[in-house]
């Protein structure tokens, strides 16, 4: 979706706002205006993965996701309808989606960002999967960008998706996908893709 970019923000090599430590916060913190929704605004740090000592990788995690604490509460971006797992929770996440997807329709990871979708208009996670979770065109796929809708917390009261068979996983992930689009932002201006569009012939009517 083409867009102006704000001036002034701290940017990764992609374009997108990047919050990934102090000095970074404190630029976006300053931003004169009222509002970076338009923007999309990526809260991770490049440290994370090779730091080595726990107690430094804890506090980088909760660095981060105070981070996205005070974006919100500052009001410079929406606060989250569901409340993101912290930086550095254990998860277990679907993983319907692939070419092929895994056999299991889930994998188990760790969160390490947390992403404002501009063009979407909602908070996504991401997790760091333990081990590959299928393939993408062939590609194993070591890490995966979704909503809250999609992980479940280990530990958490909802039952997990290790406890659910392969056609269960895909029955919820589209159930919660419907209920997404559902609730979606109208200023998005977006509808869900599986739908037919108003300007398409419907399917024409089975005759016996």
């Amino acid at each position: 979706m083409p867009r102006d970019r704000i001036p002034g923000l701290p940017r990764d090599t992609g374009g997108s706002v990047q919050v990934g430590s102090p000095e970074e916060l404190a630029q976006v913190l300053a931003f004169e205006g009222t509002d970076l929704s338009s923007e999309m605004i990526d809260f991770q740090s490049a440290l994370w993965c090779p730091v080595q000592d726990v107690r430094e990788r804890v506090d980088i995690y909760r660095f981060l996701t105070s981070a996205t604490e005070q974006v919100c509460a500052a009001g410079i971006l929406p606060r989250p309808r569901e409340e993101l797992a912290p930086f550095g929770t254990r998860v277990e996440v679907m993983r319907t989606g692939g070419k092929p997807p895994p056999p299991s329709r889930y994998h188990t990871g760790t969160v390490n960002s947390h992403s404002w979708d501009a063009v979407f208009r909602t908070w996504r996670v991401h997790v760091a999967l333990d081990q590959p979770a299928g393939t993408y065109y062939g590609q194993p796929v070591k890490g995966t960008q979704t909503c809250m809708y999609d992980i479940h917390v280990i530990g958490g009261p909802e039952r997990p998706f290790s406890s659910m068979t392969p056609t269960e996983i895909e029955e919820l992930h589209e159930q919660r996908r419907q209920e997404f689009w559902r609730n979606i932002d109208p200023a998005t201006g977006l509808t869900d893709p599986s739908l037919p569009r108003k300007d398409e012939p419907h399917a024409p009517m089975p005759t016996g």
